[in-house]
């Protein structure tokens, strides 16, 4: 893997894949690439940001559901009207 940026690109050192899970369920994958290798704080840091976007993604999720819920009964009042 290489990271690219506008000023060049250099390869990554180490490649990390993490599941994004919210109460057993699979959200999303994270693919992270580092200049160098993280260490112990670096990774808790990095599991705890993990943590909160698979959160986020679950209220984003939720929300978009409602919404589509929302649309398809303000249709069907519509039709019925």
């Amino acid at each position: 893997w290489k990271l690219r940026s506008g000023t060049g690109s250099t390869p990554a050192k180490a490649i990390q894949l993490a599941p994004l899970v919210v109460k057993g369920r699979l959200v999303g994958v994270l693919e992270l690439a580092f200049l160098r290798e993280p260490d112990a704080r670096l990774q808790e840091t990095i599991d705890e940001l993990i943590a909160l976007l698979a959160n986020h993604l679950e209220i984003l999720r939720r929300t978009l559901l409602l919404e589509q819920q929302a649309i398809y009964q303000t249709k069907s009042i519509e039709e019925s009207v």
